[in-house]
């Protein structure tokens, strides 16, 4: 428990100063994400179908980078395609569905998924599991209280709906 109230600490969003760290990286991040060289990676794919879901906030430009190197391994990585994620629609899923088949894929796909993009992509594969071959989630906040970060205002006001309470 934290000493001045008698809520978790884990349930607690980190201090408002520490807002100005965090935006600091994520701009910086956004950059290099959207614009840094392919990374080299381990594994090694032989033509596997990945779609990338982007982060709240994040766009197909940001992952840039995730998919370059997915490529470059030897993955058919592709963008998710539908602009700037600002949060969750009640429409989200058919619209996943429709970008599967615009890219005429008929094999079960991995998703990879930041954070937001991440819990769409989990909740995606519970609706179509005859779709996705895998999920892989980095940073998804898919446990916890919502309001652990300092995020969920932002997120709030731009996607219309409570943090807690999504369209789907």
């Amino acid at each position: 428990m934290s000493p001045n109230t008698s809520a978790p600490v884990s349930d607690l969003a980190p201090p408002l100063h520490m807002l100005a760290r965090e935006s600091a990286s994520f701009a910086y991040m956004r950059f290099a994400s959207s614009f840094g060289p392919a990374a080299r990676i381990s594994v090694r794919g032989a033509g596997q179908k990945v779609i990338i879901l982007p982060g709240f906030m994040a766009s197909d430009q940001s992952m840039g980078r995730l998919r370059r190197s997915l490529i470059e391994a030897g993955f058919d990585a592709y963008a998710l395609g539908m602009g700037r994620n600002l949060g969750v629609d009640a429409d989200i899923f058919d619209r996943i569905d429709a970008r599967i088949e615009a890219l005429q894929i008929d094999e079960p796909v991995t998703l990879v998924g930041w954070s937001l993009g991440g819990l769409i992509a989990r909740e995606y594969a519970k609706r179509s599991p005859h779709r996705v071959a895998k999920v892989i989630t980095m940073g998804s906040p898919f446990s916890g209280n919502p309001r652990a970060n300092n995020a969920w205002r932002i997120y709030e006001l731009l996607a219309g709906y409570k943090v807690d309470q999504p369209p789907i």
